[in-house]
């Protein structure tokens, strides 16, 4: 069996926003705001729904993305000014976002 550390460096040590985003079959930047969080270093991801995908531009596709799976939790390290898209095989798909810094 093995293990999986996840070390952001820092500590998470200021506020942050949550909130859920609705995606379908056009790409949507993962993001809880009009914009992304100012200073954020880690966006937590939590799909509510199956077949939502993944990518770092709004290309992704079905195709392309990676699948992350219902009620898989998954923290994702980035920078304030990196930017992540969601797309789905379906209307309507929730995902459940957490932007940290």
């Amino acid at each position: 069996m093995s293990t999986f550390d996840v070390d952001f460096g820092d500590t998470l040590f200021s506020d942050g926003t949550q909130g859920e985003l609705t995606v379908g079959t056009t790409a949507v930047e993962i993001t809880v705001s009009a914009s992304s969080k100012e200073g954020r270093q880690v966006v937590l991801l939590q799909p509510r729904d199956k077949g939502i995908y993944i990518g770092f531009d709004s290309s992704v596709t079905t195709s392309t993305g990676v699948e992350i799976f219902k009620k898989q939790i998954i923290p994702i390290p980035v920078g304030e000014s990196a930017t992540l898209y969601a797309i789905a095989t379906g209307a309507g798909k929730r995902l459940r976002v957490l932007e940290g810094g």
